[in-house]
């Protein structure tokens, strides 16, 4: 069975403030990466004066955590514990 053990990662708000999240000792640094972009447009919105340049940020805020969940479920898929998993079903 995979170790069940967790790291905190810590995200900058919007608000300045950290944010923890729990995060697995396997988790892509890559999906770190795109939730720090994730965190810095949605600064840049809570900045923004103009509508439509906040919303702008928002989305593309929206689009880093997308892609940092997307990076994470490819990851799982790939996981050594999936494939040795699977190589006991088959026998």
């Amino acid at each position: 069975m995979a170790s069940d053990a967790v790291a905190y990662c810590l995200v900058a708000s919007a608000e300045g403030t950290a944010l923890s999240i729990w995060r697995s000792p396997g988790m892509s640094l890559r999906a770190d990466n795109y939730r720090e972009r994730a965190a810095q447009a949605k600064n840049r919105a809570a900045q923004a004066r103009d509508p439509s340049v906040k919303r702008a940020f928002e989305e593309v805020a929206n689009g880093w955590l997308v892609l940092a969940e997307q990076v994470e479920w490819i990851d799982r898929q790939r996981s050594p514990v999936r494939d040795q998993e699977s190589d006991r079903s088959v026998r």
